[in-house]
């Protein structure tokens, strides 16, 4: 600002002196032409009397070398002229200052030569005989006059050049200053021209405007960043080339990654290919795996006044959900195999006792193959209700319970089905009172029991323990049975799992007992554990909050 202000100061002041010179030399000329037309017509006048009085003898007598004079007869003839023979000169009747001064008696002109660059002033009267006197004098034009003195006035030009700089230079800080020195911050403290008050007035009321809305903006910014670092799906946002500009921790964790690697989830083809998708302003899902973790990709395009400014992508595990779904149709398909196989059963037989097709003697065999199909087809549907009901997780009641009470009690329970297969029922139960639901803790025991008794080889041993230990009540069933290989011990709580589904056909299960455990365990606040070799047996060991009396 500075700068233009001292470079107009100085264009201004040095055209102001500029024209003030011209007009000076103007003026000074029109002055001098003045000063000589006076002189002119002053000599023109004594000149005049001289004449009228003496006539040609007071011209021939007259010494004048300063002034040309010319006598001019009424016809235009030259009588006389002081510089040059008359007799040489041509009629000058057609003369401008001649014409005029015969009819206003008398005239003053002026002429430029440009061959010698000087001005000559004219002035003729009229005398009483209508002849006309005429006074001339050349002198050096105003052009020749400021070309003599083109040096002194250059000087004079550059000296008031320098002034006019310093000057201007003070003029333009003396201006600038004050308004550099504005604190635009607070203008209304500022008092330096009353000119830009409403100005400054209205940059104060822009500034107020302003930190509203960066306050306003600043709010928004912390909602989002609180709502976002606190949501467990993750956010990602991209701008149209693809680049990330914003993401949540929950991106960081789900992808496991760090904040120098976030750009790395794009060189997954999945992903590219969503985001290209998306970045051609279309909505796109995707589902991805990573390990052993299932992640469903939502891409949509953001748009700004109908232009594609990004787009967005909101991602989540899908793990738990995608497994129980996978879980989901597992069990609908084994439900329907496992109901399936008794009912085709029972209907095969009943087929053959209507029609007549068993023999005489033979029917008690298919009565009794229909009525052990319907027991296991009913015990199958008394253990998916009992799943179903764990499934919804309602509230139960809980009371103090003794471990080694219901022990002895499925004990007792289950004893025939081990005396068939000469199994010895041992135990080792000490007291060990717990908090828990009293039916699900004897399912539990009735569960694992009942599978040692259906797993172990005949004339074996179970051993049934019950214990307090570092604030803990604890049980356990050891078989000595087939064991379960360990690439099945991870699944073995699955429902419908089978690890032999020809023998665990034959021992009559329904596959859906040690799920039933896993389920009541949980609901009783304890834990699950399985220790198992192939031929040699398995151990169930599950733990408890033990019950601070």
């Amino acid at each position: 600002m500075k700068k233009k202000l001292f470079k107009n100061i100085l264009l201004a002041m040095a055209g102001t002196l500029l024209f003030s010179l011209v007009l000076i030399i103007l003026v000074l000329n029109q002055n001098f032409a003045e000063i000589e037309t006076g002189r002119l017509s002053s000599q023109a006048s004594m000149v005049q009397a001289g004449i009228e009085t003496s006539g040609m003898n007071y011209l021939q007598k007259l010494d004048e070398k300063e002034f040309r004079i010319t006598w001019i007869a009424d016809d235009g003839t030259v009588l006389y002229d002081n510089t040059t023979d008359p007799k040489t000169m041509e009629n000058h009747g057609n003369r401008e200052e001649f014409i005029e001064a015969r009819i206003n008696g008398e005239a003053s002109i002026r002429r430029y030569s440009s061959t010698i660059a000087k001005d000559t002033y004219y002035y003729a009267k009229r005398l009483d005989d209508n002849s006309v006197i005429r006074l001339s004098q050349t002198n050096d034009s105003v052009f020749a006059l400021t070309l003599r003195l083109a040096t002194p006035i250059l000087w004079i030009f550059i000296l008031a050049a320098i002034v006019s700089a310093i000057v201007a230079n003070r003029l333009a800080s003396h201006i600038a200053d004050p308004i550099n020195r504005i604190d635009l911050d607070h203008p209304l403290a500022n008092n330096s021209y009353e000119e830009i008050r409403p100005l400054l007035t209205r940059i104060h009321n822009q500034n107020q405007q302003i930190d509203r809305q960066i306050e306003e903006l600043h709010r928004k910014k912390k909602e989002f960043l609180t709502i976002t670092d606190n949501v467990s799906e993750a956010l990602i946002l991209l701008n149209t080339e693809g680049k990330t500009v914003f993401f949540n921790r929950a991106a960081l964790t789900l992808f496991h990654t760090d904040e120098k690697q976030i750009d790395s989830i794009m060189e997954m083809e999945q992903i590219r290919q969503l985001v290209n998708t998306v970045l051609m302003g279309k909505d796109s899902e995707a589902v991805i795996t990573m390990e052993d973790e299932t992640i469903r990709v939502i891409g949509r395009p953001i748009f700004s006044r109908k232009v594609l400014t990004g787009a967005s992508l909101l991602a989540y595990d899908i793990t738990e959900t995608y497994s129980l779904e996978l879980q989901r149709r597992e069990f609908s398909a084994n439900v329907s195999h496992e109901l399936k196989t008794p009912l085709q059963a029972i209907m095969g037989s009943t087929e053959l006792l209507r029609n007549g097709l068993v023999k005489k003697g033979d029917e008690s065999t298919f009565y009794q193959r229909i009525h052990d199909e319907s027991a296991r087809m009913l015990t199958l549907i008394d253990d998916i209700i009992r799943l179903s009901q764990l499934d919804e997780d309602a509230p139960v009641e809980e009371t103090k319970v003794d471990l080694s009470d219901l022990a002895s009690e499925t004990m007792e329970a289950l004893s025939s089905a081990a005396f068939r297969k000469n199994i010895k029922l041992e135990s080792d139960l000490h007291t060990a009172i717990i908090k828990a639901n009293s039916r699900m803790i004897y399912e539990i025991f009735y569960n694992l029991i009942d599978n040692a008794i259906r797993y172990s080889k005949n004339d074996t041993s179970i051993l049934i323990r019950t214990w307090v230990e570092k604030d803990q009540a604890w049980l356990s069933v050891q078989d000595h049975g087939c064991g379960i290989p360990k690439e099945s011990q991870a699944r073995i709580f699955e429902r419908f799992y089978r690890v032999d589904k020809s023998h665990s056909r034959a021992t009559g299960g329904t596959g859906l007992g040690l799920s039933i455990v896993k389920h009541s365990v949980a609901r009783c606040h304890g834990n699950i554990t399985l220790s198992s070799r192939l031929n040699e047996g398995s151990t169930f060991t599950v733990n408890f909050p033990l019950l601070n009396r």
